[in-house]
């Protein structure tokens, strides 16, 4: 299957995270609150959409890690992911999960320790050609999602 190029390769590709609603991407601020949702490799997670910018043509992998007070606390990659070409040229990802390792959050008393923490969510794309970009976002967990 071939992907067509969403935006021309740059020196420095660019990837934000946010959320597609209504037709119209919107990146989130840091410090933004964010919900807990199930995360289909098992577990819980925090759904959030990325927009590229020059990072070619896909399929990409994609990184999602989750990083609590400097440790890494999830980590999954999900392999030929498109970006959806956009009328402005920027590519838009399909909905991901970044993740919490279920071993360190199994418990209830686990996961209510994530209410109001702040969390960093890391999304890498990299192309079949190495191009990468990364989104990085401080985030506030909230449990009651």
């Amino acid at each position: 299957m071939d992907f067509d190029p969403c935006t021309e390769i740059s020196a420095n590709p660019t990837l934000t995270l946010g959320t597609w609603t209504d037709d119209v991407f919107t990146a989130y601020e840091p410090g933004v609150e964010l919900s807990l949702t199930l995360a289909p490799q098992g577990g819980l997670g925090i759904e959030v959409q990325a927009q590229s910018t020059g990072l070619g043509e896909g399929p990409f992998t994609l990184s999602l890690d989750t990083e609590v007070d400097g440790e890494n606390t999830g980590s999954h990659q999900n392999p030929a992911v498109p970006a959806f070409c956009q009328d402005d040229g920027t590519g838009l990802f399909t909905p991901q999960i970044v993740g919490f390792y279920a071993i360190l959050y199994k418990t209830e008393a686990d996961i209510a320790s994530l209410q109001d923490h702040t969390v960093e969510l890391v999304v890498t794309a990299t192309d079949d050609d190495g191009n990468t970009a990364e989104g990085r976002l401080r985030v506030r967990v909230s449990t009651e999602g």
